[in-house]
C-alpha cells in the first residue's frame, strides 16, 4: 500500500504538523521525527494527529527514537518504526496494548516467618559479639549506600563544539504536480489551480468599407404591346436582367394610349443607393408583375447620380487586437483573483497562467461591417501553477544530504538559501527555479566511546583528554551535579553529552 513520508522540523508543533498531514494523499502517512530537538512529545499531540488521520481515512506511523513518544504510541496503537528501512506490513497492523487483569491471590495465607515460634523463650540480652557484628553490618550497609549514592546521584553534562564546515551548492528545483512530497532529485509538489473570468472591451475600428451614398436617376421608354390603353402607376418596379439585384421604380403615373407599339417616357429612380445603380443604355429591360406582359421597357440613356462613400469598418486586425487586449485584461484579473485566495506560504508561478478554453466569445460587429467601433464579450477558463515555499527547505535538506558523508551532519537552524532565478515554466506541466543553498556541517562524535573514556575523571582531566582527541572550536563545557562532587560519575548513564547548539 502507498505510503506518504512526512518529515518534521525541530520547530514544528501539532498545528503545523496537521497542516502537513492535510497535503498527504496516500492512505498511510509515515511521520519522521527530526534527529535533533524534541517535538510533539505529549500524548495529546499524538491523539490529535491520530484523530485527524482517522477523519481523513488515513493511518499514521512514526519513525522516532524518543522513548516517551514510543510509549505514548504503543498505548494508542500507533505503529512505530526504527528507520525508513524497517517498514513492514506486520508492524502497520499493531494493536492497542492491553493490561492483563489483576487476579486475586488464591490458596492459603503465607506463613508468618518473621514472628518467633510459639513458646520460644526471649533472650534476656544480646551477646557482646552479636552487638559488634550488628555495628559492622550496619557500617557495611551505610558504606554500601554511600557508594551507591556516589555512583547514582552524581550527574555530569558535557557540551561540545566541534569544528564546522560551510556546505554550499547551487540547486535546480522542479515544481512538479506529479509528486506529493519533496524528492532527492529536487522535485517538489505543485498544483494547477483553475479559475473562470469574464469581461468585455470596445475599441475603435481601423478598417474601411465603401458604402452607398446617393441613388441613381434616369428615364425609361415604355412601349404598349397591346391595342388597349395601359396605366403604369407610380412605384412600378423595373429590372436590369444582366445586373443582378439592381431595381428601379417609376416616380410618376404614366398612361399608354390604346395603340400598339405606342411609346411613353417615364422618370425612374434606383431602389438602393450606390454606384451599382448607374447602368448603361438599354440595361433596364423588364417590368415587374403582370404589367410585364403588356408593356416593354428600355432606358434610352444611361442612369446617373448613384455614388458610394468610404466609411470606417471592422477589419481582421481590429478583431485580433481586441482579442489580445481583452485576454490580457482577463489574465491580469485571473492572477489577482488567484493571489487573493492563496495563504501566506503558497505562491503563484509568474508567467504560468494559461488559457484552458474559451467558454464564450461574442463580437457585436462582423468582419467588414461598417462601424465606428467594435466590442467583444469574452469568458475564459484560466489555470496557473502554484507551489508552497514550505516545501523548499525539505527539498534542499534532502538534496544536500546526498552530497555529504554519513559521519557528517548539518547543524540545525543553519540552512539558508538565495533565489537565483524565480520559478519559470520549462515544460507543459512543470516549472523550475534555481537557488544557492548553504548550511553549516560538523563531524559527528561517538558519544558512547567518550563516556567510556571520561567516566570517573576530574573535569580538568576530561577537558585535556577531549581537546586532545577531538577537533573542537571551543573548550568543552562540563557541569557536575552536585557541584561539590570532584569527579565525573562512574556510571556512563549519568554522563550526558550534547552539542553546544542543542543546549542553547
Amino acid at each position: 500500500m502507498k505510503v506518504h513520508i512526512l518529515y518534521l522540523d525541530p520547530h514544528d508543533d501539532h498545528v503545523s504538523t496537521l497542516d502537513k498531514l492535510g497535503w498527504a494523499k496516500a492512505p498511510r502517512v509515515l511521520i519522521v521525527w527530526p534527529r535533533h530537538g524534541r517535538v510533539l512529545t505529549r500524548r495529546l499531540d499524538l491523539v490529535l494527529l491520530q484523530r485527524n488521520a482517522q477523519q481523513r481515512s488515513k493511518q499514521i506511523g512514526l519513525v522516532t527514537h524518543d522513548p516517551d513518544i514510543k510509549a505514548h504510541a504503543r498505548d494508542l496503537g500507533i505503529p512505530v518504526f526504527d528507520s525508513l528501512d524497517d517498514i513492514t506490513e506486520q508492524k502497520w497492523h499493531r494493536r492497542l496494548r492491553t493490561r492483563p487483569p489483576i487476579k486475586g491471590r488464591e490458596g492459603p495465607p503465607l506463613p508468618d516467618l518473621l514472628s518467633p515460634p510459639q513458646g520460644a523463650a526471649r533472650s534476656p540480652g544480646l551477646h557482646p559479639l552479636n552487638k559488634i557484628m550488628r555495628f559492622v553490618l550496619a557500617g557495611i550497609a551505610i558504606l554500601g549506600l554511600f557508594l551507591l549514592a556516589a555512583a547514582v546521584v552524581p550527574k555530569a553534562e558535557i557540551s561540545l563544539t566541534p569544528q564546522t564546515t560551510t556546505q554550499e551548492q547551487e540547486l535546480t528545483l522542479i515544481l512538479d504536480p506529479e509528486v506529493e512530497q519533496p524528492q532527492p532529485d529536487g522535485h517538489i509538489p505543485a498544483r494547477w489551480e483553475r479559475i473562470v473570468v469574464e469581461g468585455s472591451l470596445r475599441i475603435p475600428t481601423t478598417g474601411s468599407a465603401s458604402v452607398p451614398a446617393s441613388t441613381s436617376n434616369g428615364f425609361v421608354t415604355l412601349n404598349n404591346l397591346t391595342s388597349d390603353s395601359v396605366s403604369v402607376p407610380q412605384g412600378t418596379g423595373l429590372r436590369a436582367s444582366e445586373h443582378g439585384d439592381v431595381r428601379f421604380v417609376t416616380i410618376e403615373d404614366v398612361s399608354l394610349p390604346a395603340e400598339m407599339n405606342v411609346e411613353v417616357t417615364a422618370a425612374i429612380q434606383a431602389v438602393s443607393p450606390g454606384l451599382a445603380g448607374n447602368l448603361p443604355i438599354g440595361a433596364i429591360n423588364a417590368v415587374e408583375g403582370s404589367l410585364g406582359l403588356l408593356v416593354s421597357v428600355t432606358n434610352p440613356e444611361a442612369t446617373t447620380g448613384g455614388t458610394d462613400e468610404s466609411r470606417p469598418a471592422v477589419s481582421s486586425d481590429d478583431q485580433d487586437k481586441l482579442m489580445r487586449e481583452l485576454s490580457d485584461q482577463l489574465f491580469a484579473e485571473a492572477s489577482s483573483q488567484i493571489q487573493k485566495t492563496l495563504d501566506s506560504d503558497t505562491r503563484l508561478v509568474e508567467g504560468s497562467l494559461r488559457q484552458v478554453q474559451i467558454l464564450e466569445q461574442s463580437y457585436d460587429r462582423q468582419l467588414g461591417e461598417p462601424a465606428d467601433s467594435i466590442s467583444l464579450a469574452l469568458v475564459l477558463e484560466i489555470e496557473g501553477l502554484m507551489y508552497r515555499r514550505y516545501d523548499i527547505d525539505p527539498a534542499i535538506k534532502i538534496t544536500l544530504a546526498t552530497s555529504i558523508s554519513d559521519e557528517t551532519m548539518p547543524i540545525p537552524e543553519t540552512l539558508s538559501y538565495q533565489v537565483l532565478s524565480e520559478p519559470a515554466i520549462v515544460s507543459k506541466e512543470t516549472a523550475s527555479m534555481k537557488i544557492r543553498a548553504s548550511q553549516e556541517t560538523y563531524q559527528t562524535i561517538d558519544f558512547t566511546h567518550i563516556r567510556e573514556l571520561v567516566r570517573g575523571r576530574t573535569p580538568e582531566e576530561t577537558t585535556a583528554l577531549l581537546e586532545k582527541m577531538l577537533d573542537l572550536m571551543e573548550r568543552p563545557q562540563i557541569t557536575i551535579s552536585p557541584a561539590w562532587f570532584p569527579r565525573l560519575p562512574w556510571l556512563e548513564l549519568r554522563i550526558y553529552l550534547a552539542y553546544a547548539w542543542e543546549t542553547e
